[in-house]
């Protein structure tokens, strides 16, 4: 069974234990994700106005052991009754439209929102008004959806779920609210239930946010489950912007690019002749040997943006390099590039020069 993509669940795998800070531990309260998020967004708001939610994600979880991969599960994430789709706390991503992104949290002891971590937009540093990459997943209006609680209640109902259920033995629950692509592809806002059994083996049941309709439900593979004993497929090893201008005298450069597992993607932002807009760049990777492996289209001669990918690499460091079409004229660039595990994620964002 395909499962469903993540956006929040990358960032609950990947949170500190520092950024816990100041949570209640092992509060018992519960709560369901609309009850919890108008706290998530004043404190959203009064991080940035113009910030709206993306995804919630909550663990209904019982012993330690449970989504050992979350930081500090035996402490945030235990439930009384797990399985009703009311969990001792939500977690609250928020975006904005020019790509920055907040997580808060919100127990359901205090119902007060507590922030885990914020980022700036995704921005190669450059000259003047600076290009960026921006990707905003649509926003979710909770109040006009399905409630996590009727969610996992529509779950259960299901026979395939139900009996996939009834399988597990003393389950824990694993709960995702986004805009995700269904069977048909189609981008809806859909409640994603996880269970998994204390012994082994998985239920998962998807759910349209709006309809309530059970779009697929079945026995699952525990590896299938995010944050459930692996890490996410496309995790990030290497994140490095570089920025500079080429001119007559220094027509070329070169950047390096750890890559630190076989079978890892690159992808590159460029974005060059921002302030400099005279010259054509061109965009090229190495591998450790020296071979080249991928090549853009030029860009320019005016401000113009390209994105270069190289889907499965070999270990060790890789070399992007930067030249001049043109050897004659001038340009200035600015430069992201990502590397991430099990190649690269499907999920291309725009790039703005």
């Amino acid at each position: 069974m395909r499962a469903p993509r993540r956006v929040l669940f990358l960032v609950l795998v990947a949170l500190p234990l520092g950024g816990c800070a100041g949570l209640p531990f092992g509060a018992s309260e519960e709560a369901t994700a609309q009850e919890l998020a108008p706290a998530a967004e004043s404190a959203a708001q009064a991080w940035r106005s113009d910030a709206f939610l993306v995804a919630a994600s909550a663990v209904e979880a019982v012993n330690r052991s449970d989504y050992a991969d979350f930081p500090r599960a035996g402490d945030l994430f235990l439930d009384p009754a797990p399985g009703n789709g009311r969990a001792p706390f939500w977690v609250y991503l928020f975006l904005t439209p020019d790509g920055a992104a907040g997580v808060f949290t919100v127990p359901a002891r205090t119902r007060a929102a507590v922030e885990v971590e914020t980022h700036e937009p995704t921005r190669p540093s450059g000259h003047g008004t600076p290009p960026g990459v921006v990707a905003v997943p649509p926003r979710l209006d909770l109040a006009k959806l399905l409630d996590s609680d009727d969610a996992v209640q529509k779950a259960r109902g299901d026979a395939r779920f139900a009996d996939a259920l009834a399988a597990l033995s003393k389950p824990a629950f694993l709960l995702h609210l986004e805009i995700d692509e269904g069977e048909d592809d189609r981008g809806a806002p859909r409640w994603s239930v996880f269970a998994t059994g204390a012994a082994g083996g998985a239920a998962f049941a998807r759910l349209h946010a709006e309809t309530g309709a059970v779009e697929a439900a079945g026995p699952a593979n525990a590896s299938e489950v995010p944050g459930v004993g692996q890490r996410p497929k496309h995790m990030m090893t290497h994140e490095g912007k570089h920025d500079g201008t080429l001119t007559v005298t220094n027509a070329k450069t070169s950047h390096a690019i750890p890559v630190a597992e076989p079978g890892s993607g690159i992808r590159i932002y460029v974005c060059a002749g921002h302030s400099v807009p005279a010259g054509s760049v061109r965009v090229a990777v190495h591998a450790p040997g020296g071979e080249k492996i991928a090549e853009s289209m030029p860009t320019g001669p005016g401000p113009s943006a390209r994105v270069l990918e190289v889907p499965s690499t070999v270990k060790g460091d890789h070399r992007v390099e930067l030249a001049l079409v043109e050897p004659s004229a001038a340009s200035d660039y600015a430069i992201l590039v990502q590397v991430t595990t099990q190649g690269i994620p499907p999920e291309k964002p725009a790039v703005r020069c």
